[in-house]
């Protein structure tokens, strides 16, 4: 009987595609990542299945298209003028990145009533702010500035109508963030904060000027009567810093020793 060959060729492509697919896309410096939205792969202002579906495309299409040339990530999906790849800000594309926008889907899925609203407003010249609160089921609310296109290295007050809740220090790439907890009782929701409505003013330094907008309409359920707290740790942030929600990937992390390395927001 005349032994069957195999078709070794075909074997050693397919096993190089999936190497090629665990690689890590590198990308140039301080580009692929959407700072104000790290989950946001296309920019739409949403998170959905496509941003994870971008992704895995792009790693794909980078490992072979016309046997084997390989492509730019940023123009890996045509009709798209803007994909960030590059959620944890490690200056690279890996499957880790898709993991993040899937983990964060699936906390979104699992969030219970929590309820929250986010803005995102222009400055002068490029500066441009998101900002977010959520009120969670378990009672607790969190409150998220970020800001990108500021001067760098410049510490930036954030006021909420007339009272300052925080600061922002912005990084060399003039990108930083504010982060507040609150527990609801020990820590409670600011009056300013708790009680603003959709004509709140919001400002950051003298670069951004706008309104709470939708925040001010979600409401919390029980209040702040908080007199002078900003509800943070700090009352700062130094720019930079964890992924948007943390984005921490999980157990089932493809490159434990990338992921997550910096999530020094790039954008």
């Amino acid at each position: 009987m005349i032994p069957r060959k195999r078709h070794k060729s075909t074997n050693l492509r397919r096993r190089s595609l999936l190497e090629k697919m665990e690689a890590r896309l590198p990308l140039a410096a301080d580009t692929g990542h959407n700072f104000l939205m790290p989950v946001d792969v296309n920019d739409d202002g949403q998170v959905q299945a496509s941003d994870a579906l971008a992704i895995i495309n792009a790693l794909a299409r980078q490992s072979y298209e016309d046997e084997g040339t390989v492509i730019d990530a940023q123009s890996a999906d045509a009709g798209i003028s803007s994909m960030f790849y590059d959620v944890n800000d490690d200056g690279q594309t890996s499957p880790n990145d898709a993991i993040r926008v899937i983990n964060h889907l699936a906390r979104s899925a699992n969030a219970g009533d929590s309820k929250d609203a986010a803005e995102v407003i222009s400055g002068t010249d490029q500066v441009r702010a998101r900002i977010e609160l959520e009120y969670k089921s378990s009672g607790r609310a969190e409150f998220q500035v970020r800001i990108r296109g500021a001067q760098p290295d410049v510490t930036l007050d954030v006021t909420v109508g007339d009272t300052v809740v925080g600061q922002i220090q912005t990084d060399a790439n003039g990108r930083g963030k504010l982060e507040l907890e609150f527990d609801g009782s020990s820590v409670p929701v600011p009056e300013v904060i708790a009680n603003a409505t959709s004509t709140t003013p919001i400002s950051i330094g003298d670069v951004i000027t706008g309104t709470l907008g939708s925040l001010g309409e979600i409401g919390s359920d029980d209040g702040g009567d908080d007199e002078s707290s900003d509800g943070h740790s700090d009352g700062h942030s130094d720019g930079g810093g964890d992924d948007d929600d943390t984005d921490e990937v999980e157990h089932n992390d493809l490159n434990n020793n990338s992921a997550g390395e910096s999530d020094d927001d790039r954008r």
